[in-house]
């Protein structure tokens, strides 16, 4: 009877599915300071939170996740933190290079299913 009990809470509990926010980031060196590195985002993915924000482009500088300071991660640790259950919220606090201006993007986690977009093909849209 136990294992039956089991067994029934199993299938009645909701799978907690692991979203992302669409888009990855890469860390340069700084020409003007080669000690200093920047977080960079890399890529869009097609219909990811990232890309339907319509706010974040390639070559954006990603300052902060959840008011964390990313200019001492690894972009792993960074990808690691746009991971989470699906639905849950994430703010980006970004530096756009095209004005130089400073913005936060509140993302919801989501499925992926899209393309990656790379910046050269944002940019020559």
């Amino acid at each position: 009877v136990q294992s039956n009990r089991l067994h029934d809470t199993i299938l009645q509990s909701p799978i907690s599915r692991t979203g992302n926010v669409g888009l990855t980031v890469d860390n340069e060196r700084q020409p003007q300071s080669p000690s200093e590195k920047q977080m960079r985002v890399a890529r869009l993915f097609e219909g990811g939170a990232a890309w339907k924000s319509k706010k974040i482009k390639p070559g954006d500088v990603l300052l902060a996740v959840d008011g964390i300071s990313t200019s001492s991660m690894t972009k792993d640790e960074v990808q690691n933190m746009f991971a989470g259950p699906i639905g849950t919220p994430i703010i980006l606090k970004l530096k756009s290079s095209n004005p130089d201006t400073e913005y936060l993007v509140v993302l919801e986690r989501s499925s992926l299913e899209g393309e990656s977009i790379a910046s050269e093909e944002i940019f020559e849209k």
